[in-house]
Parts: C-alpha cells; sequence; structure tokens
C-alpha cells in the first residue's frame, strides 16, 4: 500500500488530466500501483489503511520490545527478525516500514542518522576477495554483555560474502581455518585476496620488507593464492570488506540475543542466503547471489586442507627430534638444550618450530611407515627423498 501523500498526489494528477503512465513515472511508482488507486475513494484509502495498521498492531508488542532492547536498530532487522519469528506473517516491506516510521515517532525512537554509500571500483569476476575482522557485543537472555569477533570475506566482483563467528579473538590457526570455511562455502578461492597488516598474518614489516607468520605463509602457498596488504581502515583500498563489517553489525548482530557461538553462525549462514546474499547491493545494484553464478566459475577449486595436530618434543645433544617412529635432524642454531620444538603435522608435511620465536627450523613430508622399513641406508632416504632423516 501506498503512503497518503503519494494517493493525494495520484488524484491530484488525476484532476489534473494527467495520464496514468506519466502520473507513475513522475511519482517514481509502477503502473500497476497508479491503477489501483486511480479510482479509489479516500474512504476506501482510509479502510485499507486502518485494516493495514490492525494487522501490524498484532505484532506490535514485539517490535517495541526490540526497539528497547536496542533503540538505534534498522528497521529492516526488525523485519527479519519477525520474518524469522513468525513464518506466517505476510506484510509488505512498504507497508511495515510506514507503520515503523509512525511508531518510532509514536515513542521517541526515531533514527538519528542514515549510512553513507560511496561508489567502489569493479573487479573482474574470480580475480579478487577482500577480509578483515570484526568484533561486537551482544547480550544474552540473562542481559550479560558478551563479545564476539568474527570473520568476513568478501568477492569483489559479485560482493558475495562469508562471515563466521569465534567466541574467542582470532589466531592464525583460528583464521585459517575461517578461510577453509569461505573456500567451501564459496565452492573455491579466488585469484589474490587483500588483507590488513594484521599480526595474525604478518610477523613484522619494515620497509616493505614483510614478514609472514610461518603456519599461514605456509597456508597461502598450500592453497595457491597471492596476497595483498594495505594498512589498516583504508577505504580507498579494502573499503567493501569494511563496508560488510558495518553491514553484518547493523543488520545482523543489532538487537540480537546471544545464545551461544554454535547458534549464532547457524542464524548466520541463514542470514546470509536470506539477506545478506539474497537482496539488491546497493553499489552494484543487483543480488550478489546472481551475480556470484558467473563468478564462481572463475574460482579455482582448493583441495581439501587437512586439520593440523600440534605436538611439542624435545631433541638431543646432536639437534635429532624423534616423532612417531622416525628421528629427524634439525638446524637447532644457538637454542638451549631446554627449549622445545613444536612439530605441526598436517597429513602430508611436517613443520617444526622453535617454540619460543615460532621461527620455521625445517620441513620434512609425513611418512605412513617407518623410514627403516622402507630403506635400506641413508644413501636411498637422502636420494629419493632429498631430505635427510636419521635413523
Amino acid at each position: 500500500m501506498i503512503g497518503i501523500e503519494q494517493y493525494q498526489k495520484i488524484q491530484e494528477y488525476k484532476e489534473l488530466g494527467l495520464a496514468q503512465t506519466k502520473t507513475a513515472k513522475a511519482l517514481g511508482l509502477t503502473y500497476t500501483s497508479v491503477s489501483k488507486y486511480w479510482n479509489m475513494s479516500k474512504e476506501d484509502y482510509a479502510r485499507e489503511a486502518e485494516q493495514e495498521k490492525y494487522h501490524m498492531d498484532n505484532y506490535r508488542q514485539y517490535i517495541l520490545e526490540q526497539l528497547k532492547i536496542c533503540p538505534q536498530i534498522r528497521d529492516t532487522n526488525i523485519y527479519l527478525k519477525l520474518m524469522e519469528d513468525f513464518p506466517d506473517l505476510q506484510v509488505k516491506r512498504a507497508t511495515f516500514y510506514r507503520y515503523m516510521k509512525a511508531l518510532r515517532e509514536q515513542h521517541g525512537y526515531q533514527h538519528t542518522s542514515k549510512r553513507k554509500i560511496s561508489p567502489r571500483e569493479v573487479s573482474p569476476p574470480g580475480y579478487e576477495a577482500q577480509a578483515d575482522f570484526g568484533q561486537y557485543k551482544l547480550k544474552d537472555m540473562y542481559g550479560r554483555i558478551v563479545r564476539v569477533y568474527f570473520f568476513c570475506m568478501v568477492l569483489s566482483y559479485s560482493r558475495m560474502k562469508f562471515v563466521c563467528f569465534s567466541p574467542d579473538p582470532f589466531t592464525t590457526e583460528t583464521a585459517i581455518k575461517a578461510h577453509n570455511y569461505a573456500f567451501q562455502y564459496f565452492g573455491g578461492r579466488p585469484q589474490t585476496i587483500l588483507y590488513d597488516l594484521d599480526r595474525v598474518y604478518v610477523v613484522s614489516e619494515n620497509l616493505g620488507n614483510i614478514i609472514f607468520v610461518p603456519a599461514f605463509e605456509e597456508y597461502v602457498k598450500r592453497i595457491g593464492y597471492s596476497v595483498s596488504l594495505c594498512r589498516p581502515r583504508d577505504p580507498q583500498s579494502k573499503g567493501k570488506v569494511e563496508e560488510v563489517i558495518g553491514y553484518v553489525k547493523q543488520s545482523f548482530l543489532e538487537g540480537r540475543v546471544y545464545t551461544g557461538i554454535d547458534s549464532l553462525n547457524s542464524a548466520a549462514l541463514a542470514w546470509l542466503d536470506r539477506e545478506g546474499n539474497g537482496r539488491v547491493h546497493t553499489v552494484t545494484r543487483k543480488v550478489p547471489r546472481e551475480m556470484f553464478i558467473e563468478e564462481q566459475k572463475q574460482l579455482f577449486h582448493v583441495k581439501p586442507y587437512s586439520e593440523v595436530s600440534s605436538t611439542v618434543a624435545s631433541f638431543d645433544s646432536n639437534g635429532v627430534v624423534s616423532y612417531k617412529g622416525n628421528r629427524y635432524q634439525i638446524d637447532v642454531g644457538v637454542m638451549d638444550a631446554h627449549q622445545r620444538i613444536r612439530i605441526e603435522d598436517d597429513g602430508e608435511i611436517l613443520l617444526f618450530y622453535d617454540t619460543d620465536t615460532n621461527e620455521l627450523l625445517a620441513k620434512y613430508p609425513v611418512t605412513e611407515d617407518k623410514i627403516l622399513d622402507r630403506y635400506s641406508n641413508l644413501k636411498e632416504i637422502i636420494t629419493e627423498t632429498g631430505f635427510l632423516i636419521l635413523l
């Protein structure tokens, strides 16, 4: 149903002798909407408006509870909550927004600011994604404040989005898992991903010399994409993902009650399908999921990245570490004898790290059987594997 101002304008243009087609164009309405109200009397319009208001009044208390918890919550969020909690509700968005406008004015919950939109450059399908972290404070069912952390990735061409939540700040290991979830959600990876200079990914940066966290560097090499870095909060470089961070906060998290991290992630996937990737994007003017049909063809298939097990071990005076029946020579350098080595095993490669500095000391292929059962002497081991493994 259109607003009273638009109805009055239709009647005004009708009296002036303007055609319905031109009236629709002048008011920015569809021809069907103009035709519906063209011959409708003021009494019939008032009766229809009252019926809509009466229908929405059934949910008045629910809406007021949402506004009481979070007065700045967007009307779209309340609409989505209504559709989620009352699946049988049949109401047009335009009707709902008009009702919300009147309800906010009546109870003093008017919005004080509007979101600004800025144009972004166009990236080729499958070329770039942008990734970033966010955090947000929610209230649980007892009114206690709970801080949640989330990882976002957005494909720059289609604006297809992914988000996953964690109860703890992201580490390199959990960030890698989040990447795995994102690639699984998209069905592949892009050619390059843009990041902040975040400690989760980067150890240090000096005059352009980037030192990555070893586990992340190994992951990037294994998956096969390239990394681009920019300064934090740089809208010119990674405005797309920063826009998504704000969108997740405003459209999904705002006004939500925390009931557990698994429940939050499940609700986020449903929100992505219904709202995040299912509605027209404000910049591209297209639905991300529809544009993704083209972009997905350009993504690279990702071989499942095995879960990494981590073990701490000691080394002997010769720098030899024993692991699963095999002995590996490690260049321990100036490490003290009491220091320990961390072994990461992903099922294919063994990575040996200094537990104090996180420095990568050595890398060997995983052997399913003991080397002694497969090789007769040390020369054969070096010749076939290219690695020195002591028996």
